[in-house]
């Protein structure tokens, strides 16, 4: 059990970590090969380099396979989960993503990422549908130096609710700023 003040945020959790790692102390470089981290059934795999400086130079890579939505929400503090009690969701989420860069007072790495979710579903208590059948895949490249340059490119998102399925891809550019959406929705 791990409580930090009166909030509890964990409590029988199995942990598990593998990090074969390459470690040069006078540089403070760490390399990680294939390293996994879990909390429960929940893997995390980590591959890549740092090197802890001012700034960190990073090359990192992770990758999350199949975790399910609901049962991954329980793992979460009631100060999180709180405000997430008219919300109802589930589904399987993968992602791909990569950091690339320096991490600085007034630098970030460039982040790219591949989210898929599947057999989703989700419900809001104020609305009396529930979407089901929800199936995204998308791309983001998120530039925090720039936030321009920050883009989602929507592939395919299909969602339904009673008798009607709705399909969309497109993009969203600037997506840390104004949001210029670019979409085509099938009904």
């Amino acid at each position: 059990q791990f409580t930090l003040k009166t909030e509890q945020y964990a409590n029988h959790l199995a942990l598990y970590i593998d990090a074969p790692a390459e470690l040069d102390l006078s540089t403070m470089y760490i390399r990680l090969h294939e390293a996994a981290i879990a909390v429960n059934e929940y893997e995390l795999k980590i591959d890549g380099d740092v090197t802890l400086d001012d700034s960190i130079p990073m090359n990192i890579a992770v990758q999350v396979k199949d975790w399910q939505i609901a049962p991954l929400l329980t793992l979460l503090p009631a100060s999180i989960t709180g405000s997430l009690k008219d919300i109802d969701v589930d589904g399987v989420l993968s992602l791909d993503a990569t950091a690339n860069g320096i991490y600085a007072e007034h630098q970030m790495p460039l982040v790219d990422a591949h989210v898929l979710l599947q057999k989703g579903k989700g419900s809001y208590a104020g609305i009396p549908y529930t979407l089901s059948k929800i199936a995204l895949d998308a791309d983001a490249h998120l530039d925090m130096n720039v936030p321009a340059r920050s883009m989602v490119t929507v592939n395919k998102l299909h969602a339904q609710t009673l008798d009607s399925e709705v399909d969309l891809k497109g993009s969203i550019k600037d997506v840390l700023n104004t949001m210029q959406t670019s979409a085509h929705v099938a009904l």
